[in-house]
């Protein structure tokens, strides 16, 4: 009742009553005045009628958004996760604006949207896959964001894939010509100036009147007859793509180790060691370990070579790790600029969890220290991180690259990194310097030095997070000091 006397006020409010100088309460002295409320009443009719309409539109809206969201597919869990269910949730969240309508604090954001479309370009840029492969069969809002957000990182190869996908599935005349002038400046970008001309003059059918356009294809024409001429074009009307460009560079590092980093995460072989390497169990005289030694293979030969841990952590104490993580995930930071803050070559979350956190957490450290032969005491509690769609860590150091961070426990000595899934597609660890990539196991973990015996930085040890593909990536990372680990570390 409340609602409908507010909704009555306010229609009343709108209306123009009869002036001259008779307010409320003195309406009833007049017959005249009392006359034209029959009017009023038929105006409040029409404008309550009008007003109802209006509701109507939005509820039958909201009913349809209701219906879309009850039936939209739900994948059992969040390790099988496909890029395309992963982006398309995110976009019909964000797309029906349901963060207007409620307060749940997990609603994306148009923030959440940019970063899964910048996502499925860095799986396109780092797998050399195509819209068709990553997203099969998704909506023309989807082939076109993505190609507006591959405009806007200036990636204008990736954006003529996905842009021209959108032009081929949309029915809207007006959608058409948005993709369209998108497209043709984006042909103009990389040289293709045939192209930029077809999709101009696909784009003038729509739009005749469209002087800008118009003017664009007489332009194209002539630096095409030019060209036919044997006249080359210009420097500025040829644009090519930059041999060297990389949105996915922010740390600026060595284009070959980019493309070596590529190639690994792709699964080629780029390492090729002098002899066969080798793989051993181990127990390190500990009793303990005599009825189940730690099984050690070696990626790498030398001061830098790689271990892995095959099996070292059950499945159970995998999912344990994971489900406490989950509670306490927050956005991942790295060291930039003097302090830590969330970074673009760093996309993840993480949790950190104490050794005495609970009794598996104590297993898994008293573990980490029988399979390294190293002091833990000062080393870093486990932090559990957790890659979603397109999730990477760019190429970095574990060890300070500076020493502007100069600790009293000292550097990292060394990483001790653990597997909590099986990743169906991309996620692995790849070193471009070392030509070697480690691929995630259920339960398996990869040691490395970070520092040579001498305690220099081993620069060798240079390595990136590849972009997860398929599904989701979990790990738990312990990060050993240097500090009582200056005499003990075992001879490499």
């Amino acid at each position: 009742m409340l609602y409908h006397a507010l909704l009555l006020a306010c229609c009343l409010a709108a209306l123009t009553l009869p002036s001259g100088g008779m307010g409320a309460g003195d309406l009833f002295t007049s017959s005249a005045n009392i006359y034209q409320l029959y009017s009023v009443e038929k105006n409040l009719a029409s404008d309550l009628e009008t007003l109802i309409n209006d509701h109507q539109v939005k509820l039958d809206h909201l009913r349809l958004v209701v219906q879309q969201l009850r039936d939209a597919p739900q994948p059992a869990d969040d390790l099988h996760l496909s890029p395309k269910e992963s982006f398309s949730v995110i976009e019909r969240l964000v797309a029906d604006r349901v963060h207007n309508l409620t307060s749940h604090d997990m609603i994306p954001s148009d923030e959440d949207l940019a970063g899964a479309s910048a996502a499925l370009l860095r799986l396109q840029r780092t797998y050399e896959m195509g819209p068709d492969s990553l997203m099969p069969n998704a909506s023309v809002s989807a082939y076109h964001r993505i190609g507006r957000q591959a405009y806007k990182q200036g990636d204008y190869a990736s954006a003529i894939d996905w842009l021209a996908q959108a032009a081929d599935l949309t029915q809207s005349a007006k959608e058409r010509a948005e993709i369209l002038d998108y497209l043709a400046f984006s042909h103009f970008q990389v040289g293709d100036l045939q192209a930029a001309l077809d999709r101009s003059a696909q784009l003038l059918e729509l739009q005749p009147d469209n002087g800008r356009v118009f003017k664009n294809v007489e332009y194209y024409t002539h630096q095409l007859h030019k060209a036919s001429n044997g006249t080359s074009a210009s420097g500025s009307v040829r644009v090519a793509r930059k041999a060297n460009y990389r949105p996915d560079n922010v740390l600026g590092r060595d284009e070959r180790e980019l493309l070596k980093f590529n190639k690994l995460c792709q699964g080629r072989k780029i390492y090729k060691p002098s002899k066969p390497l080798s793989c051993r169990l181990q127990h390190f005289n500990k009793p303990h370990l005599f009825l189940k030694p730690i099984r050690v293979e070696y990626v790498h030969e030398g001061n830098n070579r790689l271990q892995i841990f095959r099996n070292f952590a059950s499945a159970q104490e995998c999912a344990h790790l994971r489900e406490e993580g989950r509670k306490k995930l927050s956005r991942a930071v790295a060291w930039t600029d003097g302090a830590f803050r969330p970074v673009e070559f760093r996309i993840s979350t993480a949790a950190w969890l104490q050794p005495d956190h609970d009794d598996v957490v104590t297993n898994l450290h008293t573990r980490i220290a029988d399979a390294t032969q190293l002091d833990l005491e000062f080393a870093e509690a486990l932090q559990v991180s957790n890659y979603g769609i397109g999730g990477f860590y760019e190429t970095h150091y574990d060890h300070h690259a500076s020493r502007e961070r100069e600790l009293p426990e000292g550097d990292r000595i060394a990483t001790f990194m653990i597997y909590l899934n099986q990743v169906e597609q991309g996620g692995y660890t790849a070193f471009p310097r070392l030509g070697a990539a480690v691929e995630p196991g259920h339960g398996d973990a990869v040691f490395w030095y970070n520092l040579l015996p001498d305690g220099e930085s081993d620069n060798n040890t240079l390595h990136g997070a590849c972009p997860v593909l398929q599904g989701s990536k979990w790990v738990a990372n312990k990060w050993i000091h240097e500090k009582k680990n200056d005499i003990c570390r075992p001879l490499a």
